[in-house]
């Protein structure tokens, strides 16, 4: 089977001359049995094997290896790449960067509740989870968005944060995206310095940081650590969480004396950022007979008898007829943000009628006419701190 057809043929009898012979070989082509008819090689392609290839800044014909000729920076233009892996060479990263699509201008927008913007702009061909550059005549509207719908000849993205409603033009680029269409799975940390927008479900077995904002459409599985360094809210509200909870025993007290007591519990110490919210809690059980009682509960900081409290509670006996007092009281007070407290402490004053009726913070209490239980937990002082990603402006 020929691989070459020949530039020139002949014919017995026919006379040879040099130009003949010269054409025999200066205009012969090579067949695709010059390929198609060599032996299959017998193992995967290695990266030592050679390829005939033409070198056009030489001008010839060279050699070249496997590994050389996907070694070089040379830009692969293909609509799709199907590998089972993808290695880079030792010491090199694997970079994907698609590129963004052609800017459109002149494109009306509108938000009614300043939450949902929609963008009118015929055939627009964008499609729901893709990325848009916004650049808007009213600023608080421009930035990069998650498609959150579309039609034909609109599309509507969700603002990051609640804003005024307006309405204006506005210039898109469609963000240049690596788009997964299957499962994604990591086995090392993942790092996202911009924005991520998640259609389906993720599951992440390793840390994830994000110094963007995350827009998920469908479910997320965290099962390794999630620092949130960038904003973190729930149905387009600011979202705090639970960050720790502070406990102390409150220790039992008796009056001694009729009158007033300044300080029958002081607590530890704290200081409370301004990015956080608090929630001081105090479970205080009291008992008393005869006389009438009271307690209340102020912050370190306010002067014991004056200025105002932050909760007052009183016991009476009018009929002197020795009633007896049992109660357990749990008292919560909110600390929004903005709100700072340096060196401060929560204390507890008291006043009896009567220099022996009175104690408070007991743990064994005299049993009741209906509840016969005698004994209680112990009385505390709690703190709840909520904190957020971001830090609100006071």
């Amino acid at each position: 089977m020929p691989i070459l057809n020949k530039g020139e043929s002949f014919a017995d009898g026919q006379q040879v001359n040099g130009q003949r012979l010269n054409d025999l070989i200066d205009n012969a082509t090579a067949l695709p049995e010059f390929i198609t008819s060599q032996t299959p090689i017998a193992d995967p392609v290695a990266n030592g094997d050679t390829l005939l290839i033409h070198d056009a800044s030489a001008a010839e014909l060279r050699k070249v290896s496997v590994q050389e000729l996907f070694a070089g920076d040379i830009a692969i233009a293909t609509a799709s790449v199907t590998t089972s892996t993808i290695n880079a060479p030792t010491g090199k990263d694997i970079a994907m960067g698609p590129n963004d699509g052609t800017a459109v201008t002149g494109s009306a927008f509108t938000s009614v509740d300043g939450i949902t913007v929609t963008v009118n702009s015929v055939n627009h061909g964008l499609l729901a989870g893709q990325f848009v550059s916004i650049t808007a005549s009213v600023a608080a509207y421009s930035g990069t968005y998650v498609i959150a719908s579309y039609t034909a000849n609109s599309f509507t993205y969700i603002t990051l944060s609640e804003q005024t409603p307006a309405s204006g033009t506005c210039s898109y680029t469609k963000q240049g995206t690596v788009d997964i269409n299957g499962n994604l799975m990591v086995e090392n940390n993942v790092i996202v310095g911009q924005d991520v927008g998640i259609a389906g479900s993720v599951q992440i077995d390793q840390d994830l940081n994000v110094s963007g904002s995350i827009n998920s459409y469908g479910t997320a599985n965290f099962s390794g650590f999630v620092d949130f360094t960038g904003s973190l809210k729930v149905n387009n509200q600011t979202a705090y969480v639970l960050t720790g909870i502070v406990e102390h025993t409150i220790p039992y007290w008796s009056a001694t004396y009729a009158g007033y007591y300044d300080t029958i519990y002081a607590s530890p110490t704290f200081t409370k950022p301004t990015d956080e919210i608090w929630i001081l809690e105090v479970v205080a059980s009291s008992m008393g007979t005869g006389y009438d009682f009271e307690y209340a509960i102020r912050l370190g900081s306010q002067t014991y008898l004056t200025g105002q409290y932050l909760s007052l509670h009183h016991y009476q006996d009018s009929g002197g007829g020795g009633n007896f007092f049992r109660n357990t009281e749990t008292h919560r007070y909110l600390f929004p943000t903005g709100v700072v407290m340096t060196n401060e402490t929560l204390k507890i004053d008291a006043w009896a009628g009567n220099g022996s009726s009175m104690r408070m913070f007991a743990t064994t209490v005299t049993v009741g006419t209906v509840f016969t239980q005698a004994t209680q937990k112990a009385s505390v002082f709690r703190i709840y701190k909520y904190k957020t990603a971001i830090v609100p402006t006071p």
